[in-house]
């Protein structure tokens, strides 16, 4: 039965937001020492430190069937692999601040997944406005490096925009995966990710040149314990008592939590276009809630 969230629970939303935030952060950090691949095995490697744990406690499930077989692969494909990979390799170019508004287009992309997958989950007018409203702001950022000529952040751009894409994607195979408990499904994911990463790193990963130093280490446990592990468990212990309604609307800080945290943290520079991006992005999601308040548990 879903609840009016308590003070407690607010607690845990915006400690979730701030652990999803930095991992934009963090991820500006490591990339550069470890390069993409290293990064992204680690990262899930680490991950699996809490959930696996966490999922052997509660009880390890395997799918049952070819069909629920079929949309966990996929599941880890869209939801782990492609963009775990994409949204690394972009990060070695764009700033923090600049993925993280970016990053603002996965409930944007959610609301189309949505309509096509599910039927309880309709466009509206407002809903299409809001849509309307983040692409332009999302434009903004790529209009600026096509009038700039710089093909490199364009194709970060792109790459950045392509993970979101995925991660949306994702939610809509969730959804045909509702009987799954969410936080063995997670730790499932993982396991099915991980040797292709290993493999990855093995065969195309660079050498480690150095010892990197306790500032990149300390980033890189981040990332593996608490976005990508901790984070998961906050989520799936969140969403069941206030609501995912209730949960996306904090998660929508994102785009604002990752720019902040960019130039408080690394000093990056917050340009005109990403602020005319930022308020479009929290503009159109703001519209796509209008009358969704009836709808949200």
């Amino acid at each position: 039965m879903i609840r009016q969230p308590t003070a407690h629970d607010h607690f845990l939303l915006v400690s979730a937001v701030l652990m999803f935030s930095q991992s934009f952060v963090s991820l500006r950090v490591v990339v550069p020492e470890f390069g993409t691949l290293w990064t992204i095995t680690l990262r899930v490697a680490i991950a699996l430190v809490i959930l696996l744990p966490w999922a052997l406690w509660r009880g390890f499930e395997w799918p049952r069937g070819r069909r629920t077989w079929g949309l966990v692969l996929a599941l880890a494909v869209l939801n782990v692999i492609l963009p775990f990979g994409l949204f690394t390799w972009g990060l070695k170019t764009i700033t923090a601040g600049e993925a993280a508004l970016l990053f603002g287009a996965i409930p944007l992309f959610g609301l189309f997944v949505s309509h096509f997958a599910t039927g309880d989950d309709r466009f509206t007018i407002y809903k299409l406005a809001g849509v309307g409203l983040g692409m332009i702001g999302i434009g903004t950022l790529f209009g600026v490096e096509v009038l700039s000529g710089d093909a490199d952040t364009l194709l970060a751009y792109g790459a950045v925009l392509l993970a979101a894409f995925c991660y949306a994607l994702s939610g809509g195979i969730v959804r045909k995966l509702d009987g799954f408990p969410p936080v063995r499904l997670t730790a499932l994911i993982y396991l099915i990710a991980l040797p292709f990463f290993v493999a990855a790193t093995y065969l195309f990963g660079r050498e480690l040149a150095a010892v990197p130093s306790a500032w990149v280490i300390a980033n890189m446990v981040f990332l593996g314990l608490l976005p990508s592990g901790l984070g998961y468990i906050l989520r799936f212990t969140l969403i069941p008592a206030i609501g995912y309604s209730y949960f996306s609307l904090a998660m929508n800080l994102l785009p604002v939590g990752g720019v902040m945290l960019g130039a408080i943290v690394l000093g990056e520079r917050v340009t005109t276009p990403m602020l005319t991006a930022l308020a479009l992005i929290l503009t159109g999601l703001a519209v796509a809630r209008i009358r969704a308040g009836a709808e949200y548990h």
